[in-house]
């Protein structure tokens, strides 16, 4: 019997690459079709910027584990994406997070502190790149060789890209 060998990406571009395979396969799954976008980012690399707002964290917090680096990868991007909202949307997106992660519910400290991160995040985001308005769609995290290797897809927004009152409304053509 012959086991199948996962791949594991040596570098940020096989990174890169195995991301945007899967989610070939995933969209096509669906019907749809994906292109990658080789140029510039005229913002600079989204995946360099999470790997900014996290390390604030993963220095003073960080063990090095990867696990623990990958989550608080994960934690940058929901923040990311947070800070696209409305600040009274905000806090129903983290709640709603919270609510999902496999946390106790009368724990409240991990709750708080959790809350604090993704808040401490935010404001870094809004501090060090406001005008950025990327959406983050995917992202997959490896630490290789002590090295966070980080690979993103991201889409453009305007400023009202997520503003419900601006919304066109729906109206039946029938």
């Amino acid at each position: 019997m012959t086991r199948k060998r996962k791949k594991h990406a040596s570098s940020v571009d096989q990174l890169t690459d195995l991301h945007f395979e899967e989610l070939q396969r995933k969209s096509a799954a669906e019907g749809e079709e994906i292109t990658r976008d080789y140029s510039p980012h005229p913002e600079g690399k989204i995946s360099d910027r999470i790997v900014f707002l996290a390390q604030p964290i993963l220095d003073k917090e960080g063990s090095g584990e990867s696990n623990f680096t990958k989550t608080v990868i994960g934690f940058a991007c929901i923040a990311w994406n947070a800070s696209l909202l409305k600040i009274s949307e905000r806090q129903k997106l983290i709640d709603d997070l919270l609510n999902s992660i496999d946390l106790a519910a009368d724990d409240l400290v991990g709750r708080v502190l959790i809350q604090n991160m993704i808040d401490d995040l935010i404001a870094r985001k809004l501090k060090h790149f406001p005008n950025d308005r990327r959406f983050i769609t995917s992202h997959k995290a490896a630490v290789i060789n002590g090295s966070i290797q980080l690979s993103v897809a991201s889409f453009d927004t305007d400023e009202d890209a997520f503003n419900t009152e601006k919304r066109p409304e729906i109206t039946d053509l029938n």
